[in-house]
């Protein structure tokens, strides 16, 4: 495991702040939203590739236009009509270990 230089240490540290004062609300220009995103896709495509290993197959999968046509739909869809805070904290009542 690689230690994080300064630069990297600064911007950790300045993700953390401004997620720690988050609304939950993916505001086209929130930079917390936008972090929150960031991090999101980073550890998705780790899955990605940690879970399918068949390079053909995963590039086959990230390609289809109309799959990411649906799924950036339903993430605006989302985005506008659910209320993040609300869902983040069903997840803690279900047991999650996050604080609401």
């Amino acid at each position: 495991m690689s230690t994080l230089d300064e630069a990297q240490s600064k911007a950790v540290l300045f993700a953390l702040q401004k997620l720690s004062s988050w609304d939950f609300k993916h505001a086209f220009d929130s930079v917390e939203a936008s972090i929150f995103e960031a991090w999101e896709f980073m550890i998705a495509t780790h899955l990605h590739e940690a879970k399918i290993e068949d390079v053909r197959l995963r590039k086959s999968i990230s390609s289809q236009r109309y799959a990411l046509m649906f799924v950036s739909r339903q993430v605006a869809e989302w985005a506008n009509t659910v209320d993040t805070k609300q869902e983040y904290c069903y997840v803690k009542a279900l047991g999650g270990s996050n604080s609401c």
